[in-house]
């Protein structure tokens, strides 16, 4: 150590003891200890420091132990549960294929009888009285051990009718299953993406109930009936707020079809100027028509209100409480259902004694009366569609309710349907489709009617409480969020139904509709004379 050195600091000439930790310079007993007291202190706090994110040690190792046993155990209940589903499609489609089979080898044996019934009428028709003989008693050889009953299809005790089993619907209640599946999955994801032990030390699930923001919307008229339209793409507002074609509207082509006047609407004559107009004049005008061109809401809802007496309108309402447009034409008589095909862009609108079927422009494509359908119908009640059948329910004169179902395409009558059971069809029947399942609500009791036999498969009081359904199609994306609000909005009652929108049947007689937007359900309802609005959110 040189001893002939002083401390560094200025005006100090005491001598150095030795260098600063520091500075690396060299200082006096008293400048040094200051040095190494601040030291000391640094070490100090860098070791609290230490020590305190030490605490976070082995809570982290423990959450990291845990989070990789659950990553294990979820790749294995994964694996155990696509192995039950596998299994559980695997029994389920071979019990059902069980039965097909059954009515495939009777339906075979059936065949072979009509190619024999067909080989003696030829014996006959060509007098061979030895061949149709011998047809005759290979006919009966077969026939006297024929069996064609079974679990499904059977003979009733007079021998007077085939009755058919009304064969469950099996294929809603997995879908009751893939609804509950996830449904809970659902939950848990919401639970681990939301969890945050900062926000809340007592939140340990997230909150799932449902309180609904409700607002009545004021309309030009009493409504009657509602249908959601679940894309508009393709279609705007024009000056007036009436629906156009959007590419029509801007002058990009012309429309697709004629406009045909709706009765109430009159033709617009348009003035052809006396003087020469310019060609500014001309691109002023046709900017000017093009400003008044809006843009429609991506889905919305069209509502039959009546103006008055004589006059019935269908009109659009945003899922933002507004009435913002309307469809083009008027109707003198009551509208009594609303059914809106959004692939083929069709407004089907049912009255008492037409269902009338036009474009969303308001353009009239054709018309059904009850005449057409026959079968004594008095009136039409209310609609329902799928991809491509509309389903109508009408009452007869009897009172008795009978179902008929049409192509969309070509308005045919391709179904018809009087089931045995449903006796009335109730103030105000409401009937859905899904998955060839028909759903009428006839006010007292919700019934499940398979369309392809006619067959009545349940009929449930709308007082029961039972499980909620809902079509994966709508809720495609965003299917659990609805399905929770569903379940709390009908009080625990529901039923499926169909594609652009669910209709809930209330105590009320009013009907809702659910359509789900990011993380809300917005779903409206006509209920004593207005429209009701109710904007639930997780």
């Amino acid at each position: 150590m040189d001893t002939k050195a002083t401390c560094f600091v200025r005006l100090c000439r005491n001598p150095s003891a030795s260098k600063s930790p520091i500075s690396d310079q060299p200082l006096c007993e008293h400048h040094l200890q200051a040095d190494l007291r601040r030291c000391e202190n640094a070490e100090a706090a860098v070791a609290d420091r230490i020590a305190h994110f030490r605490n976070y040690q082995r809570p982290l190792r423990l959450m990291q132990q845990r989070l990789a046993s659950d990553m294990e155990l979820l790749c294995d209940t994964f694996q155990d549960l696509r192995d039950s589903f596998e299994k559980c499609q695997a029994e389920l489609t071979e019990a059902v294929n069980k039965h097909y089979e059954k009515m495939s080898e009777s339906l075979a044996t059936l065949a072979v009888v009509d190619e024999l019934e067909t080989e003696f009428r030829t014996a006959k028709n060509e007098r061979n009285l030895r061949q149709a003989f011998l047809i005759t008693e290979n006919m009966d050889k077969s026939l006297e051990s024929l069996e064609l009953n079974s679990e499904l299809v059977c003979m009733n005790e007079g021998k007077t009718e085939v009755t058919m089993a009304a064969f469950p619907d099996v294929n809603s209640m997995v879908r009751n299953l893939q609804m509950s599946f996830d449904m809970s999955l659902q939950l848990a994801q919401n639970l681990v993406k939301s969890l945050d032990i900062r926000a809340s030390k007592s939140q340990s699930v997230p909150n799932t109930d449902a309180v609904p923001k409700q607002n009545n919307i004021q309309l030009s008229g009493t409504p009657s009936c509602l249908t959601v339209w679940n894309s508009t793409e393709g279609f705007a507002l024009d000056g007036s707020g009436s629906i156009v074609g959007a590419k029509t509207a801007t002058g990009g082509c012309k429309s697709r079809t004629k406009c045909v006047p709706q009765p109430g609407s009159e033709d617009i004559q348009i003035p052809q100027p006396a003087t020469e107009v310019t060609e500014t004049s001309q691109t002023t005008t046709k900017e000017t028509q093009v400003s008044e061109i809006r843009q429609l809401p991506p889905k919305s809802i069209l509502v039959a209100v009546d103006r008055s007496a004589s006059e019935k309108n269908v009109v659009l309402v945003s899922f933002d409480s507004e009435e913002v447009g309307k469809v083009p034409g008027s109707w003198e008589q009551p509208i009594r259902d609303l059914h809106s095909d959004t692939k083929l862009q069709l407004l089907f609108i049912v009255q008492d004694l037409q269902l009338i079927i036009a474009d969303m422009c308001g353009v009239e494509q054709s018309r059904v009366g009850v005449s057409d359908l026959q079968d004594d119908v008095q009136k039409l009640r209310c609609i329902a569609g799928d991809s491509d059948k509309l389903f109508i329910l009408a009452e007869r004169a009897d009172g008795k309710p009978v179902i008929f179902g049409l192509s969309k395409k070509s308005n045919e009558v391709q179904l018809k349907l009087a089931v045995t059971g449903i006796d009335k069809a109730g103030a105000r029947p409401r009937i859905s489709v899904r998955d060839r399942m028909l759903f009428v609500d006839d006010g007292e009791k919700l019934h499940t009617v398979c369309s392809i036999t006619g067959m009545l498969l349940a009929s449930n009081s709308v007082q029961d409480k039972g499980k909620f359904d809902l079509n994966a199609e709508l809720l495609r994306g965003n299917r659990n969020m609805a399905a929770l609000v569903a379940q709390q909005v009908s009080s625990g009652f529901g039923t499926p139904y169909f594609g652009a929108a669910i209709k809930v049947p209330f105590n009320d007689d009013s009907v809702i509709e659910f359509s789900t937007d990011s993380r809300r359900c917005v779903a409206f309802d006509v209920a004593n004379n207005s429209l009701r609005q109710r904007v639930f959110e997780i």
